[in-house]
């Protein structure tokens, strides 16, 4: 949560760094913002306010802050009025309506939490970031995983940036659940080309279609029409070099996945509503993904 500040005269912003107190219509404590690493920095205000998912402007580190003497024209008529009406009108944003974190994670300390599981994994904690890393000879993905109490609709966000890896994926399982493959329910696969949502508790997971997969049986045509339905392919162009933002949030049978705050895929679909998801695991593609800024949150 974050105090929205009106836009007015006062916006003098100067070079921020750590120990400079900044003025951005009133003045801004040092322990009010953090450098990221390196990437960018994030300065959120802190005073809670009601109904506000929260406001960021971001910079680079070592420049001045694009806000310098006034609002960027761009910004405010763009993004910031919006923002600042929606919450003055009392409309729900986004994230709104997934307010109560579960667990976060911004791997400041010198090795993983934990709440963090890892299973066939080399997977540790180095210079604020997750390191996933699948072992050499491994015959599966690294998976570093975190357990939940039951849950229905809940949100994840992860910042990412591939190191070789062709891929990842984001997965949520119930492990007392018997009908499918290892308790999968849904899951989202990222690459820098595509991003796919998966209802696996009544697609690709389901018992009886992945023991028939792994056994080299053809599936039949109905079979695949029906798997057609269950998977939502959204092509993407991302730059694997470059550090991202992936939100997922799973409401009712609804999966739906937005990269750098664009709203990238959608699938609809009845598996996706299980009641009891309490497992989600990270998994990487050999060989190597980074992660920062992790949150599980519900309502």
């Amino acid at each position: 949560m974050a105090e929205v500040v009106a836009p007015s005269s006062g916006f003098e912003v100067g070079r921020l760094r750590r120990g400079a107190p900044t003025r951005v219509g009133r003045l801004v404590e040092p322990s009010h913002f953090k450098v990221l690493k390196g990437r960018k920095t994030a300065l959120v205000f802190q005073k809670p306010l009601q109904g506000t998912a929260g406001l960021r402007f971001y910079w680079r580190r070592g420049r001045s802050v694009a806000m310098i003497r006034r609002m960027n024209k761009r910004f405010l008529l763009a993004g910031f009025l919006p923002f600042a009406l929606a919450v003055a009108s009392g409309t729900a944003l986004a994230g709104d309506k997934f307010k109560t974190t579960l667990f976060e994670d911004d791997f400041s300390g010198a090795k993983l939490k934990k709440e963090w599981g890892s299973w066939k994994s080399e997977s540790f904690a180095k210079d604020g970031v997750l390191v996933g890393v699948t072992p050499e000879a491994a015959d599966h993905p690294s998976v570093n995983t975190i357990q939940l109490a039951p849950v229905a609709d809940l949100e994840v966000a992860v910042s990412f940036q591939f190191h070789g890896s062709p891929s990842f994926s984001v997965m949520f399982r119930d492990l007392a659940y018997k009908g499918s493959h290892a308790g999968h329910i849904c899951h989202v696969a990222v690459s820098p080309k595509a991003v796919t949502l998966y209802d696996g508790k009544t697609g690709i997971f389901r018992k009886d279609v992945r023991d028939r997969r792994k056994a080299g049986e053809k599936l039949d045509q109905e079979t695949q029409e029906m798997l057609k339905k269950k998977t939502s392919r959204n092509p993407v162009d991302l730059d694997p070099k470059a550090w991202h933002d992936l939100v997922i949030r799973i409401e009712g049978d609804a999966l739906e996945v937005s990269v750098d705050g664009k709203k990238v895929g959608r699938l609809q679909s009845e598996g996706i509503a299980h009641k009891t998801k309490s497992n989600m695991n990270i998994t990487t593609v050999k060989r190597e993904v980074h992660y920062d800024r992790f949150a599980i949150r519900t309502r």
